[in-house]
């Protein structure tokens, strides 16, 4: 965020009180950007979307390694349903079911990357439009009832032959 105060209406609005809470808003403080966030204490988990649909964008911050490359997260699903550009980590698993028409990657670890990429977005409205319709298309085939027939195929398979199978894997 410091690399984009006083360049764009940064505003980040943090839902929750978890366990880096406090190391965060000191962190923001240092770096001189505290009276840019926003806090939201808990909210009742009916009452999230209509938190999230008020964003102009979601940002998934989870880091890539051995957790991070093999992590999905279900908060851009909830981010793209609301209807907001996500912005995520290029990691593994995430660029795997979401391609690069999708979301707006940035590099894991690389606030710089990040700021680069918040910047992009903002000022690209049309791009935005673009891969929140891609994301709508990626979407459908990463629901249960796109996958339940290759997960009861690939465990009937796995069950029928006492060995690993193969799973055909599309994209």
């Amino acid at each position: 965020m410091g690399w984009l105060k006083g360049e764009l209406p940064i505003q980040l609005k943090i839902m929750g009180d978890g366990n880096k809470l406090a190391e965060v808003l000191e962190l923001a403080t240092e770096l001189g950007v505290r009276d840019s966030i926003e806090l939201v204490a808990r909210v009742p988990i009916d009452k999230v979307a209509d938190e999230m649909r008020k964003a102009d964008m979601g940002i998934s911050c989870h880091r890539s390694g051995i957790f991070g490359d093999l992590y999905f997260s279900t908060k851009i699903v909830e981010y793209l349903t609301q209807g907001l550009p996500v912005l995520s980590p290029r990691t593994y698993t995430i660029h795997r079911y979401l391609p690069e028409d999708c979301l707006f990657y940035f590099e894991p670890g690389n606030e710089v990357s990040l700021a680069d990429t918040i910047r992009f977005a903002w000022l690209n409205p049309q791009e935005v439009f673009q891969r929140l319709t891609e994301a709508r298309r990626s979407l459908t085939r990463l629901s249960w009832q796109a996958e339940k027939d290759r997960f009861v195929n690939f465990y009937t398979a796995l069950l029928s032959n006492g060995k690993a199978v193969a799973m055909e894997t599309t994209k």
